[in-house]
């Protein structure tokens, strides 16, 4: 489960890209937000250079990454949630994507899959965080 280097983290300290964490020597105090709180970001590591695949949403949002990573599924009449691997994705899936916060809790909607495509081979990062889960491009995604 792997996203690309640009991919947008939602922290305490505001959107920061994967790219950006790997490159900090000490994550100490950056916390990235979940789908109920904020959660200790523990590492970011390179997984080296994958095939990765690139969903596009309905408001113009794309996420890439491997086609494992997971993301949150909302159901249309948003009384079930679900996983499911980007592989895995069909068109009119949709995604849970962020739309605002109340007091520091995130507020989601569900998003429809425009498309998955195949993209080219990047570098990929993992970020671990203690919730196991995080908002990635305003997408909430599983982590390690």
């Amino acid at each position: 489960m792997s996203l690309v280097e640009y991919t947008l983290i939602r922290t305490n300290r505001g959107l920061l890209t994967l790219g950006q964490l790997r490159r900090m020597p000490d994550l100490t105090g950056h916390l990235a937000v979940t789908k109920l709180h904020e959660c200790s970001i523990i590492s970011c590591k390179s997984n080296g250079v994958e095939p990765t695949l690139r969903v596009l949403i309905e408001n113009g949002m794309t996420l890439r990454g491997t086609a494992d990573q997971m993301v949150r599924l909302i159901a249309r009449d948003e009384s079930t949630c679900s996983w499911k691997r980007l592989d895995t994705l069909f068109e009119n899936d949709m995604v849970a994507f962020m739309t605002s916060t109340c007091k520091g809790v995130p507020s989601f909607r569900g998003m429809a899959v425009i498309n998955v495509r195949e993209a080219d081979e990047m570098e990929v990062f993992d970020l671990e965080v203690s919730a196991k889960q995080m908002i990635a491009n305003g997408i909430l995604v599983k982590a390690k």
